[in-house]
């Protein structure tokens, strides 16, 4: 496995361990609503995920401290 795919793997791995029981419950929650999501709402999704990764870090934070209602 390439270097840069095992820092990756180890990484998320010492974010979930860092994570309390109580925020693992609900990313597990979250993984699930999302994976029974029909596809083309998952593929909705993942794109607009990918243009939020693309902004300024400006525009995340205005985005973090002021989120869009939940659905």
């Amino acid at each position: 496995m390439p270097k840069e795919k095992q820092e990756r793997i180890q990484n998320r791995l010492r974010a979930w361990a860092a994570l309390s029981p109580e925020e693992r419950a609900k990313v597990r929650e979250r993984w699930k609503k999302l994976q029974s999501l029909p596809p083309k709402e998952r593929e909705e999704l993942k794109r607009k995920w990918l243009e939020y990764e693309q902004l300024p870090e400006e525009h995340k934070d205005q985005f973090r401290s002021n989120p869009p209602p939940p659905k």
